[in-house]
Parts: C-alpha cells; structure tokens; sequence
C-alpha cells in the first residue's frame, strides 16, 4: 500500500475573494490493484476526509484501508472549507463551487496523478452533504462513471426556511469552537453540542467510543453550502450515471417525522420517483453515519458488490 498526502491547486469561482483555492487529499493506492479504478470520497458536514478513515479502530471502521485491502485506490479529499483545505469566506463556500472544484480534480485524475496511472473508471462516494455534491456534480457534468450516495435521499425540495432551520441546528463556529476564532468568518457553522449522537447513530448500532471521538473531532460546514441544498434532489434524479443510495433504517435527519416508520419508508417513496440506475438499500440498525456504526464493514461489502458487478 502506497498513502500519500496531496495538495490540489484549483480555480476558485468568479467573484471570489482569492482567486486561487487549494484541495487537500488523501490518496491511497493498493500494492495490487483489483482494476483500473479511483474512488474519490467526500464527506459530510462538519467532518473531514477522516470520516472515510477514521482514527478509532480504523480496522473495523475505516473505508480507505478496507478498500485497500480490496485492491481499490482511493482519494479522500477535505473539502473546501474543511480540514487542511482553502477556507474561503463561508458564503462563498456553495454547493455550486464544490462542484465546479470536483470537476477540476476529476480533471487531473483523469490526466494521471503521481503514483497512479490514468484509471478506467472514476467513482464518486458521498455521504451527506458530500453525497448531494456529488449527485449533483454527476448530474450536471456527466463526467465519473458510477456513484454512491450515503446518508442522504434525493427528495422532493424541502418547504421549510433553510436559514431559519440552519439558525436552529447550528451555531457560528466562532463561538462553538473557539479554536478557529481569527480563521474562519461567521458564515461557518459547527452543530449544537451534544447533537451529534441522537441525529447520527443509532443508538444500539454504535461505539460510545465512536461516539465521543466524533464529537472531539467534529470540524464545521458554511453557510453557503448549506442554503439550497434542499432543493437539489429533483436534479440529481435526472442523472442517467449508475447511483446506488445507501441510508440507514434509523436515520432520523431523512425520515419523515409523524408520516415515516423508519427510513425504509422515506426510501421507498423516493425510488418510487427515480430512474431505473438509482439502487436504493437501507442498512438495518444504522442511523445517519453508516461508516460509524459496528457493522460497516457489512455496509462496504454491499457497496463493493454493486461495483464489482458493474454498477448496475
């Protein structure tokens, strides 16, 4: 196994403050390749690439080393805003320049990066608000060959007030967070305290470990990224690309409160309105963050079985 830490140098969109913005990666390429494949992998709010290779008990929980092990390669990348990448003004942080920069990393992938050749076949795996920037991106520029959306369901656009619900689920990081006090402008946000574990686990599914690493580490998300995401579902369900959704049974940030048993619910009504390439799987005895709960291996298993059969 061969892991290394790069940097991206990519446009940033017009209007921005620095015309210049930076990515930063992780790529993990295995000894023996299974195929001529690169899984690039984006995270969520508020997290960063280790989301996809967590520190705590990274042989059951972390998706880059189990991919490895598969002979896949991987790119974890921290997303503007995120991490050690560019942290821009929060407003200018949109889902519209998130997907404008995927664009320019697929870009130089598909031109070859150091210590991996040109690959065949380009996958986006998202989760969260990492899975609507790369449903979207798929949909709009056709430019990766499969896609895998976790913790996310490409609903009907939502009615309630986006800033008004951001408002009640998020502070300003400046205050939440003190540390990022003089690097990060008021239009960051980090969740309430002590959110994370009702919203994202299923509570007989998870580590207390896990758990309480998650909250130590837990980064921000902007403002900008967030406001219309609501309404991105109907466009990512245009996208002709292979897309399998994987949601948990008990992810309470996508079920319908008072109208859904649990998100089996939620993902039957959504397939209901989507192409025939949209695969919807729901994880039983998981909630928000699949790759967090004790059986996520079981959940890339299923994710790896889709793509091994083609991503059909």
């Amino acid at each position: 196994m061969h892991r290394r830490h790069l940097y991206f140098p990519v446009a940033a969109p017009p209007g921005a403050q620095w015309p210049n913005w930076y990515v930063a990666g992780w790529l993990t390429v295995p000894a023996k390749p299974l195929r001529s494949e690169l899984q690039i992998l984006l995270h969520g709010a508020c997290y960063d690439h280790r989301y996809w290779d967590w520190p705590e008990q990274p042989q059951r929980y972390s998706y880059a080393a189990w991919s490895e092990k598969r002979g896949i390669a991987t790119l974890a990348l921290d997303r503007i805003g995120c991490g050690f990448s560019t942290r821009p003004p929060g407003r200018e942080s949109t889902l519209a320049a998130q997907s404008a920069v995927l664009g320019q990393i697929i870009d130089l992938v598909r031109s070859g990066l150091a210590e991996l050749d040109s690959v065949e076949r380009i996958v986006l795996i998202g989760h969260s608000l990492g899975s609507l920037i790369a449903g979207h991106h798929a949909a709009t520029h056709a430019d990766v060959d499969a896609v895998v959306l976790t913790g996310y369901l490409p609903v009907e656009a939502a009615s309630d007030s986006e800033e008004r619900l951001l408002d009640r689920g998020f502070l300003r990081a400046i205050d939440g967070c003190p540390r990022l006090l003089g690097l990060v402008d008021q239009d960051y946000l980090v969740p309430h305290p002590n959110m994370r574990e009702p919203l994202m686990y299923s509570r007989n599914g998870a580590d207390p470990k896990v758990m309480e690493v998650d909250e130590d580490i837990k980064g921000t998300t902007t403002r900008g990224e967030l406001v219309g995401s609501g309404s991105a579902g109907p466009v990512i369900r245009t996208s002709a690309i292979p897309t399998l959704v994987m949601v948990g049974q008990y992810d309470r940030l996508l079920m319908k409160h008072g109208v859904d048993r649990d998100c089996r619910d939620t993902a039957k009504r959504v397939a209901a309105i989507s192409p025939e390439n949209f695969r919807y799987v729901v994880v039983d005895n998981n909630g928000h963050n699949l790759n967090l709960h004790r059986d996520a291996r079981r959940t890339y298993s299923e994710l790896g079985r889709w793509l091994d059969e083609g991503a059909r």
